[in-house]
């Protein structure tokens, strides 16, 4: 792959410098917004805050003033304090429940084009009903949301915080998903505690064959069972028959990943990577298309620095990196350059 993508950003970094070091002090302040509709009667009066995120120094990087300043996005007043709030305005009549809203992403980021900025939010939680030392989950969310416009900072932070509300307002009144009940301990090593029930996590043995998606993956389900090498040549690629026996290459369009002979591979536009497993963690090396969205580019800004942030805003190839597999949802989390 050609590296001009990171002479680019390199020149850029080096061109940047003093924007970059002032913008590292530089904050924005993120307050909710209070729903417009309340609800007759709401049967919690109070909400807790669990932050499960990897990154909870701020809720993403956005862009100020004329020459687009990256900025860190942080409440001066607790999120905690800006809920409860928000709680006590829904409802004239409340009862004595309690709620948590543990935050598993939160992130706001923005890219300037050549006519037009976008703004990307991302925002995955669950909403627990308390019940002493007992939780039972009443909702989660997973959503991903897109801003374009001239000026997208205002309307993106506007959008994210409907969309928490609303999270919360539009569930006050359900009944637990299921029967399932998690204690304190529990739901703060809720990743643990989740990835262990995925066949994928706890099978001894993996069942071999291509698999369409993540969902497939992690239940353990392909749905091409037959699945071979040509002349035990692994950098070939893997092929199958299709429905007229006819054979077929498996391609990044085709399949998420394909269990050979008990081995995962995880597929991406560039080939096929060997899955390893590391403390009950899948991770790869390799090459992936990289896509922006807030999650990706603020961690980037986080890990890696302004050149991070700007090769992962780009949607172009990456260089060869670690990622690991983010059990919930099978996407790809990079760990090291």
């Amino acid at each position: 792959m050609s590296n001009t993508p990171l002479k680019i950003a390199t020149i850029l970094f080096t061109s940047f410098i003093p924007i970059v070091i002032y913008a590292q002090d530089k904050v924005v302040d993120y307050n909710l917004i209070a729903p417009l509709e309340k609800i007759q009667n709401s049967p919690y009066q109070k909400i807790h805050l669990l932050d499960s995120r990897i990154n909870t120094e701020n809720f993403g990087i956005i862009q100020t003033g004329a020459f687009n300043t990256k900025a860190k996005l942080i409440p001066k007043v607790p999120l905690s304090e800006q809920l409860q709030k928000i709680l006590d305005g829904m409802s004239d009549t409340k009862e004595n429940g309690e709620l948590l809203l543990q935050i598993r992403k939160l992130a706001h980021a923005e890219l300037t084009k050549v006519t037009s900025e976008h703004g990307f939010f991302d925002f995955k939680a669950n909403l627990y009903r308390k019940d002493g030392e007992t939780y039972y989950k009443i909702a989660e969310i997973d959503t991903n949301h897109f801003t374009k416009g001239m000026d997208v900072t205002k309307k993106l932070m506007r959008n994210s915080s409907e969309i928490i509300t609303d999270f919360i307002k539009n569930n006050l009144n359900n009944k637990p998903v299921d029967t399932l009940k998690f204690t304190d301990a529990e739901i703060k090593d809720y990743y643990t505690t989740e990835r262990e029930r995925l066949k994928l996590y706890s099978a001894n043995k993996l069942i071999d064959g291509a698999y369409k998606d993540y969902n497939q993956l992690k239940g353990l389900t392909p749905y091409i069972s037959e699945v071979y090498i040509k002349n035990d040549n692994l950098s070939k690629g893997f092929f199958a028959k299709d429905q007229n026996g006819n054979e077929v290459k498996l391609k990044f369009k085709d399949a998420y990943a394909i269990v050979y002979k008990g081995t995962p591979y995880i597929l991406t536009d560039y080939g096929q990577y060997q899955l390893t497993k590391e403390n009950n963690e899948f991770f790869f090396t390799g090459k992936i298309k990289v896509q922006p969205s807030a999650s990706a580019m603020t961690n980037s800004t986080l890990m890696f620095g302004l050149v991070g942030a700007l090769i992962t805003s780009g949607g172009s190839a990456s260089d060869e990196n670690k990622y690991k597999i983010d059990y919930s949802d099978g996407s790809f989390i990079q760990i090291e350059k």
